[in-house]
């Protein structure tokens, strides 16, 4: 178990973006629950290696992604996800800046 002062844990993902790339095309893109699932599967992996609980490891990390490929035309303005930060073009690449802030 962590203890309840354990550092948190933030990672910084452009796979998002293979949600709305417009180079990959449709057989190359993934759904915003495929890129969910990666994610998931990533924590569980890192509780293992550190021997814990994936569910203790889950309250202390927080995931900053990506769901708005460079390439991919603007959201309207009508759209719902635009109001929302992680589909934002902020992460769209990692940048030193993208790692401070997280």
């Amino acid at each position: 178990a962590l203890r309840s002062d354990a550092p948190a844990i933030a990672f910084v993902s452009d796979q998002g973006h293979r949600c709305t790339d417009p180079t990959v095309g449709a057989r190359g893109r993934l759904s915003e629950a495929a890129v969910r699932d990666v994610a998931r599967k990533l924590v569980r992996r890192v509780a293992n290696e550190v021997g814990v609980g994936a569910e203790a490891l889950e309250g202390h990390v927080r995931w900053y992604h990506s769901f708005l490929s460079p390439a991919a035309p603007r959201l309207a303005e009508s759209d719902p996800r635009r109001g929302r930060r992680e589909w934002s073009r902020e992460y769209a690449r990692p940048s030193p800046w993208q790692l401070h802030h997280a």
